[in-house]
């Protein structure tokens, strides 16, 4: 990764790799203009779920939570950070860069544009002339003007998929409890519904009031009980997806206060084998 060297304005241009961990950052005092010059990459923002592709840029507000994931092997991007006072002191810019995050699918012209002054933005750090710092911001305000200008560019919920919590949520919970069997983790709910885990992890526990891991404790457990029914323990566990017979008859008892046999020879009362 390459980084400005100037004090206010930072400017990345980067690749990464798409087996990395996802990204999560928040900038306090900073705001961030993220633009997709290849690839594609899901991005999380609070609470909801972008898919971005190339050539479409997002604003992100000082000290909002984001985070990528990153979609596409062959990617690269460049990010600009810059103080949040350069928008809140412009009276021109602070009705329409406010707190929200904003979406511009850049296209034509304009695209040129942005990728040519991001470009040279990106050329000046590295140059030892006076004035850099003038020219920097110079390009950071036109493309801020740019943008500003061409709004007929910038993505609204009509024209953009913007997911919130009511819409992944329950098609996680089932598939966690048809997939109980089986080996689930945050990393693997995220991988397969394209979630940052920061963003599932803190809606989950909204949504159900439980953290991931407890409810798929949970449910597993409950489902234990079920199959106490009729199957001994050695073949309940591995029905359930614990990985040994020790660590389920802790959690079990944990959870429930008895241990598998106990349970079922307290609360079954057909004759079942132990």
């Amino acid at each position: 990764m390459e980084e400005s060297i100037h004090s206010d304005i930072k400017v990345s241009v980067y690749s990464i790799d798409t087996d990395s961990q996802p990204i999560i950052d928040r900038h306090p005092g900073e705001c961030e203009l993220n633009y997709i010059m290849k690839g594609s990459r899901q991005m999380s923002l609070e609470d909801t779920e972008v898919s971005l592709s190339t050539g479409d840029l997002i604003y992100i507000p000082e000290n909002m939570l984001h985070g990528a994931r990153i979609l596409d092997g062959d990617n690269r991007c460049a990010v600009i950070h810059f103080k949040g006072g350069c928008i809140a002191n412009n009276q021109l810019y602070s009705n329409f860069f406010k707190d929200k995050p904003l979406i511009f699918k850049l296209t034509g012209e304009l695209r040129g544009r942005i990728e040519r002054l991001i470009s040279e933005m990106h050329s000046e750090n590295y140059e030892s002339c006076a004035g850099c710092g003038i020219v920097i911001e110079s390009e950071l305000n036109l493309i801020l003007v740019h943008l500003l200008r061409h709004d007929d560019m910038l993505v609204t919920s009509e024209r953009y998929r913007l997911l919130s919590s009511s819409d992944y949520l329950p098609g996680v919970i089932d598939y966690i409890e048809s997939h109980l069997c089986e080996e689930l983790s945050v990393d693997e709910l995220c991988s397969r519904f394209y979630i940052h885990p920061v963003t599932l992890s803190r809606n989950f526990k909204r949504y159900t009031g439980q953290s991931v891991y407890k409810y798929i404790l949970s449910k597993r457990i409950a489902l234990a009980k079920r199959l106490l029914c009729e199957y001994r323990v050695s073949d309940v566990y591995k029905l359930c997806g614990f990985n040994n017979i020790a660590n389920f008859e802790r959690i079990f008892r944990n959870e429930t206060g008895y241990t598998p046999y106990k349970y079922k020879k307290e609360f079954l009362k057909d004759d079942i084998l132990l």
